[in-house]
């Protein structure tokens, strides 16, 4: 098991590479990465990534103000064809859909961070949708939102998946949710330790270990960030020891 540090420009998805410069998608072949295809999504530059294997996920959060998600399908090892565009059901100004994405199998998980559920000013959200069998379609299936949701609570800024769990960032606030049948059920809610830090910023999900990144946190120095890495044991989820 490797967890890997992206250089600022870079940005690292599942099984695929996006170059933000140009929005040049890259994939491994015999040891090596090699540019394949360029997905523009303009008048955005490309935000949210993601991919498992035959799709591709790329967000577009400030298209027609709104935001989009766009589909792409592997056609074969050279060719990636455009399928779907996925909006918000309930698609608002501003809310930023799609500035964070999350791919495994037959699920999307799409961050909307600025969404101002239920009138909460960019409290945030996050858009589960699921592919229909048999078809290149993608249905919204679900509209999850924080249970202590606030006014820039920023939930949705991040976002990661693995297998039937999902892990959501947020204003220094990070949340796990577990499938529970054909819904999604929160179980846990981590807090940063510094009140004015960026805990939630980014995150990621590898079976049983999540890493909560905090860009602003103070370790060793001012705003020098840092990475908090837990694991689920004995039913909980523990802080894990790092050496140095």
């Amino acid at each position: 098991l490797v967890y890997a540090v992206a250089e600022p420009n870079r940005r690292q998805t599942s099984g695929i590479h996006l170059d933000e410069s140009a929005n040049d998608l890259i994939e491994p072949s015999g040891g090596w990465w090699n540019e394949r295809h360029a997905i523009r999504t303009t008048p955005s530059t490309t935000d949210g990534l993601a991919g498992d294997g035959k799709y591709v996920a790329a967000g577009a959060p400030e298209k027609d103000d709104k935001g989009v998600v766009l589909i792409y399908k592997r056609k074969n090892d050279y060719e990636l064809e455009y399928k779907v565009t996925l909006k918000a059901e309930d698609e608002k100004n501003g809310q930023q859909f799609g500035n964070a994405l999350a791919m495994k199998g037959d699920t999307l998980v799409v961050g909307s961070y600025k969404d101002n559920d239920g009138g909460v000013n960019e409290c945030g959200s996050v858009y589960i949708f699921t592919k229909e069998a048999g078809k290149n379609s993608w249905i919204q299936s679900k509209k999850i939102v924080a249970s202590d949701k606030k006014a820039s609570g920023h939930f949705g800024i991040s976002v990661a998946m693995d297998s039937d769990t999902i892990l959501i960032g947020a204003k220094n606030k990070a949340y796990i949710y577990k499938k529970s049948g054909a819904d999604w059920k929160e179980t846990k809610i981590f807090t940063g330790k510094e009140e004015d830090g960026a805990f939630g910023n980014a995150v990621a999900i590898e079976g049983d270990i999540i890493l909560i990144a905090d860009k602003l946190a103070n370790k060793g120095g001012d705003d020098t960030g840092a990475v908090y890495p837990y694991v689920y044991k004995n039913d909980k989820w523990e802080g894990m020891a790092v050496g140095e």
